[in-house]
C-alpha cells in the first residue's frame, strides 16, 4: 500500500501573490499525510488543497476559532498547529484501508472548488416547522429566528448559502433570542446555528439530512410559488397533486383560507400538470384555463415558470394535430400540443437547464426524430431526438478512435446504462455540451459497452466495486467550456 502510494503521490505546489504569503500544501511526511492551510493566503488555493485532501467539507473557520474539525473529528486527523496564519493537519497513513486511493495532482490556482449547496434533483419542495422560526420577509428576504440562549455570548447562523461560514452572519440577540435576516434565491439550502461555538441544528424544523460525514444538517426551502384553489364548498382536507410529485395525492397539504385553500413550496423551473384533490375528489383549478390531456382521458391543469425552448417541426402541414412528447413531460401523448404555422408545427416549452430527449407525435399514429438535429438518445429504451438546454460543460476526449459508440455517465443521471452520447467530429474529437449543477460530480465514460473513466481527467475516487470513478467540480459561476 505504501510503495502504490508513493508512485502515484505528487506534492502540491501552488504559486501565490507575494513571497511573504503563506502557501496552502499537501504532502507525504514521515508517513503521514501532512495538509497545511494559510487562512489568509490564496482563498482558491486553500479550497483545492482541502479537495485533493478529501476535506472538502472542513469549515476553515471553525477549525481556527473552535479547534473544530467538524464531520472529520473520527477520522483520525490529528491538529498539530493551529494560528490565525497557519494550520497544520496530520493524518498517519496506517489509517488508510487497501481500498483507499491517493492520487494528488497539480492544480493551477484559479480553479474555482465550491462545495453543492443545493440540489437540481430537487423538483418540489416545502418546508416543515415546529414553530416557523425561519419565515419570509420581503421578496427574496429571509428572517431566522432561534429562540433563547439568552445566557450565550455569540450565536452565528451558518449554512450552505454562505459557504459554511463560521463568522460572516453573526446574530443579534433580542429580548427573546437571536435573529438575522438573509438575502436568499429561490431553492433548498442546509443551515444551522453555532452557539457560543457549538453546532447545532434547529430546534424547530422536522426537516434534516445528513450530510455523508455523521452530521445532520437543517433544511430550509426559500419558496418561489403559491397555488390557490378557490372554492365555496367546505371540504375537510385539500391537497395539491401534480407531475412535479409524480401525483403523490396525500403530500402536499394545503391550508384553509377564507375563501378557499392555498399551499407554498419551491418549484423548480419547468412545465408541469397539476390537480387539487378534495375530500378525495380530484378537481382542475378553476382559476387557470390553461388544461392539457394526459392521453389516458383525464384532463389536467397546467403550469410553467422559467425560460423557454422553442421545439419546431418543418413540414407535415397536411397533418391534424401534433404533440411534443419528451423526457421533461414522461412522453406524454397528448399533453403538449405544438401550433401550426405556415411552415410547420413550434411550441414553446419552459425547462429548467438540464439535458432532454423527446419525439414528435404525427396524428396520433406517427413518431418522427427532430429532422433539424442530429443528437440521439435513450430514454427507457427508446432512442428519440436529444438535446441540452443551457449547458455549462463539455465532455471531451480524443482517446477510443476506433469505438462505434461512446456515451458518459454518472451522478448526474444516477448512473443510467443509457448515458448520454457524445459526437465524433471530423477531427476525430468525440464531445458533449451538458449542464451540471454547481458541486462534485463522478463519472464514467461508456464505449461500446464497457465502463471506462476518463483517460484525460487525473481526478478520480474509488467505488465500492473498485473500478474508481472520474471525478469533475463545477463552479457556481461556470458557464460552457470549450
Amino acid at each position: 500500500m505504501m510503495k502504490a502510494i508513493g508512485t502515484i503521490l505528487l506534492v502540491l505546489l501552488f504559486s501565490i501573490l507575494g513571497h511573504a504569503q503563506k502557501k496552502s500544501s499537501f504532502e507525504i511526511k514521515d508517513n503521514k499525510l501532512v495538509v497545511t492551510l494559510a487562512p489568509q493566503g490564496h482563498i482558491k488555493q486553500l479550497q483545492t488543497v482541502l479537495e485533493m485532501a478529501d476535506l472538502s467539507l472542513l469549515n476553515v473557520d471553525s477549525l481556527r476559532l473552535f479547534g473544530s474539525l467538524g464531520p472529520y473529528k473520527n477520522e483520525n486527523w490529528k491538529v498539530e498547529k493551529n494560528t490565525s496564519k497557519e494550520i497544520i493537519l496530520v493524518k498517519s497513513l496506517e489509517a488508510y484501508s487497501e481500498d483507499d486511493h491517493l492520487i494528488i495532482e497539480k492544480v493551477l490556482p484559479g480553479n474555482e472548488v465550491n462545495p453543492p449547496s443545493t440540489s437540481d434533483h430537487v423538483i418540489v419542495g416545502q418546508n416543515n416547522f415546529e414553530q416557523v422560526n425561519v419565515k419570509s420577509i420581503g421578496k427574496n428576504l429571509y428572517q431566522f429566528f432561534l429562540p433563547g440562549y439568552l445566557k450565550s455570548h455569540k450565536v452565528w447562523l451558518s449554512g450552505s448559502f454562505n459557504d459554511w461560514s463560521v463568522s460572516r452572519d453573526t446574530m443579534t440577540k433580542t429580548d427573546s433570542g437571536w435573529v438575522i435576516k438573509k438575502q436568499l434565491q429561490p431553492g433548498k439550502y442546509f443551515y444551522k446555528y453555532i452557539v457560543d461555538g457549538k453546532w447545532l441544528i434547529d430546534p424547530f424544523n422536522r426537516l434534516t439530512e445528513n450530510d455523508g460525514h455523521y452530521n445532520n444538517n437543517s433544511v430550509f426551502y426559500a419558496y418561489n410559488k403559491r397555488f390557490f384553489f378557490r372554492t365555496t364548498n367546505r371540504y375537510k382536507q385539500v391537497f395539491l397533486t401534480g407531475s412535479f410529485n409524480n401525483w403523490q395525492k396525500n403530500e402536499l397539504e394545503m391550508f384553509p383560507r377564507a375563501n378557499g385553500w392555498e399551499i407554498s413550496l419551491y418549484l423548480k423551473e419547468g412545465s408541469y400538470t397539476y390537480k387539487f384533490v378534495a375530500d378525495g375528489d380530484w378537481l382542475l383549478d378553476p382559476d387557470n384555463p390553461d388544461q392539457r390531456p394526459d392521453g389516458e382521458g383525464n384532463i389536467n391543469s397546467f403550469v410553467s415558470s422559467g425560460e423557454t425552448h422553442r421545439f419546431f417541426l418543418p413540414g407535415y402541414l397536411k397533418s391534424q394535430k401534433v404533440f411534443l412528447c419528451g423526457s421533461f413531460n414522461r412522453f406524454r401523448t397528448e399533453e403538449s400540443p405544438m401550433t401550426k404555422t405556415d411552415s410547420g408545427w413550434v411550441l414553446d416549452y419552459a425547462l429548467a437547464p438540464g439535458f432532454y430527449t423527446y419525439k414528435f407525435l404525427i396524428d396520433g399514429k406517427q413518431w418522427i426524430f427532430d429532422p433539424t438535429h442530429t443528437l440521439q438518445a435513450r430514454y427507457e429504451g427508446e432512442l428519440n431526438s436529444a438535446f441540452s438546454f443551457h449547458p455549462n460543460h463539455v465532455f471531451k476526449t480524443t482517446k477510443f478512435q476506433n469505438a462505434k459508440n461512446l456515451l458518459v455517465s454518472g451522478s448526474f443521471i444516477d448512473w443510467s446504462k443509457e448515458g448520454i452520447p457524445l459526437i465524433k467530429d471530423s477531427a476525430g474529437v468525440w464531445s458533449i455540451p451538458v449542464f451540471l449543477k454547481p458541486g462534485k460530480h463522478t463519472y464514467k465514460f461508456i464505449v461500446d459497452g464497457e465502463w471506462i473513466t476518463d483517460p484525460d481527467n487525473p481526478h478520480w475516487e474509488n467505488n465500492e466495486y473498485g473500478t474508481g470513478n472520474s471525478v469533475l467540480w463545477i463552479g457556481k459561476n461556470d458557464h460552457l467550456k470549450q
